[in-house]
């Protein structure tokens, strides 16, 4: 009868939450928290500082625009001025006269000069600084993608922290159940006395990879934190990521449909695109300098003398007129400033082509990680199945009489084992995905659309 009530309790046990699956009661403390990675992602987006550092460079790019579209419009200056004059004369054709003179002058005017043509220039100029504006605005959107990089990887691996402490603890409770049965059984002479001290020091060991979890738990949730810019780098406990029961996705991804959405919408390169067409941009400034420039001019001077011979006098003036400049020779400095130009161009190119390079092979290895990790978890869940049937027999042979210890040992460390593989290959597979969107930049419009 006490054999039946033991195997009817074990069978209740078994059919209890499989391991890794539902946080456990009782002695040990399985942190709960209701954020999602969606939230995290925006909260980093929203909250982090380096984000506004950058915001304020996107600020200096419009400043740079508005500068170069004053060209644009006349430049009109008002000028003032006065002068106290004490004149000394003598004529050398009569040595003998010497004329004095004290007498005051008071000027103002104003002047307006307005670019007609400086060899285009000026429009390239500022075409350049837009482009610099949207090359800074695709910073800021791959400032968004690293960190999204930085938090998605954090969250996941807080998620699998917690796993391993579910599991822990679900160990733990299953060694403490066998060791009060073993002890019962030794009490009345039917199991010695190794076997309590089997599933004692078993369930030492349980809480021990309890303790180094939570540890790493707190280390994880730490870095989350800063990431998400709250204060004392500490995530309240309504802050703590959520546990996902879902299913992990298992669809197959194309290399071609990947890397061709993210040579459209990679910020990096989408950024030094924008950077390379400021460049070209900024050629055609400097190549204008080899054309004369125009420039029309107009303007209107008022002067006020007074006590020149005791007789004041007023003066007006007003003008308009073309002015025409151009540099015959420079010293080559022409020629240089293009050739300079030239050069950068010429090593942004070459920088776009190792970054294409290099999200191509990025790609590649996320769908090779991708697909990987899909393979591992699907047999890592056979290998879970099977390992559950497995300990269950164990264990009700051991409940039984025909069964020693050490085989129940080896099955439920078996089942502790790959509930921690089959944990991690399931988190694996959204961490391989998020990285997928994360090389080709999708991952900025899965936020946007959220």
């Amino acid at each position: 009868m006490y054999k039946t009530f033991i195997t009817f309790f074990a069978l209740l046990l078994l059919c209890s939450p499989g391991f890794g699956q539902e946080d456990s009661e009782g002695k040990f403390n399985i942190p709960k928290g209701n954020l999602t990675l969606d939230e995290a992602c925006k909260m980093v987006i929203e909250n982090n500082p380096g984000i506004r550092e950058v915001v304020q460079r996107l600020e200096s790019a419009k400043a740079t625009v508005q500068q170069a579209r004053s060209t644009l419009y006349p430049a009109i200056s008002l000028t003032s001025s006065y002068t106290t004059f004490d004149m000394t004369m003598q004529p050398d054709w009569e040595p003998t006269v010497r004329m004095d003179a004290d007498f005051q002058e008071f000027k103002a005017g104003l002047n307006a000069r307005w670019t007609v043509f400086d060899g285009f220039t000026r429009r390239a100029t500022i075409l350049a600084a837009e482009e610099n504006v949207l090359g800074v605005t695709w910073q800021i959107k791959e400032a968004h993608r690293l960190l999204l990089e930085a938090v998605t990887t954090t969250f996941y691996q807080a998620q699998l922290a917690r796993e391993q402490m579910i599991i822990a603890a679900q160990n733990w409770e299953f060694n403490k159940e066998l060791q009060d049965n073993a002890t019962k059984r030794w009490n009345v002479g039917d199991a010695p006395e190794s076997d309590a001290l089997t599933f004692s020091v078993n369930a030492i060991q349980a809480e021990v990879q309890y303790r180094s979890a939570f540890r790493d738990f707190q280390l994880i949730t730490t870095v989350l934190a800063q990431l998400l810019a709250l204060p004392d780098s500490r995530l309240p406990e309504s802050l703590l990521p959520a546990t996902d029961h879902h299913l992990p996705e298992t669809t197959v991804v194309s290399y071609e449909t990947e890397i061709e959405y993210a040579k459209r919408h990679r910020p990096d390169l989408q950024a030094l695109d924008s950077a390379i067409r400021a460049l070209e941009l900024q050629l055609k400034a400097t190549k204008g300098a080899y054309w004369p420039r125009l420039d029309a001019i107009g303007g209107f001077q008022y002067t006020h003398t007074r006590d020149n011979d005791f007789v004041d006098q007023d003066e007006n003036n007003a003008f308009v007129g073309i002015t025409a400049s151009f540099d015959l020779f420079s010293g080559f400095r022409r020629d240089g400033q293009v050739k300079e130009v030239t050069a950068i161009l010429r090593a942004q190119n070459y920088a776009r082509e190792n970054l294409v390079n290099q999200i191509s092979a990025d790609i590649q290895s996320r769908i090779l990680e991708l697909d990987a990790a899909r393979d591992i978890y699907e047999r890592q869940l056979i290998a879970f199945e099977q390992t559950v049937k497995i300990r269950d027999f164990v264990e009700k042979a051991y409940l039984a009489g025909d069964a020693g210890i050490t085989r129940l040992n080896e099955a439920q460390t078996n089942l502790v084992s790959i509930s921690g593989l089959l944990a991690s290959s399931k988190l694996m597979i959204r961490l391989s995905r998020a990285n997928l969107q994360i090389a080709s930049g999708g991952i900025l419009a899965n936020i946007e659309k959220k």
